[in-house]
């Protein structure tokens, strides 16, 4: 049986998934974790009350996430905001829909 392990741990983990550039699924694999736990503790550095239930203190680190952003065309008539796992996006009406798609399939994989 493992020893559970602490909430500074986790929240190292979750940086070093989150600067690895891996899946989920691929970075549990790697380091011989359970994904559904990964999963749980990188919802739960999200949101704070979750991290409540265990006692444990949030995480207040911003990680850098990598986007690759391509060139586009847009309107300047407004702007449409998109919250994809807790960031919100912001675009212009008019911004490519393939890059649009592309920028929040990134951020769904973290």
């Amino acid at each position: 049986m493992r020893a559970r392990r602490s909430s500074s741990w986790w929240r190292e983990t979750v940086t070093r998934l989150a600067k690895s550039g891996l899946t989920r699924e691929e970075f549990a694999a790697r380091e011989d974790l359970s994904v559904d736990t990964l999963k749980w503790w990188v919802a739960a550095f999200r949101r704070p009350a979750l991290l409540k239930k265990r006692g444990a203190a949030p995480c207040t680190a911003i990680v850098p996430l990598a986007i690759e952003i391509a060139p586009t065309r847009a309107t300047s008539s407004g702007a449409v905001e998109i919250s994809v796992r807790g960031v919100v996006v912001r675009v212009e009406v008019g911004t490519d829909v393939e890059y649009v798609a592309t920028l929040v399939r990134r951020f769904e994989d973290r």
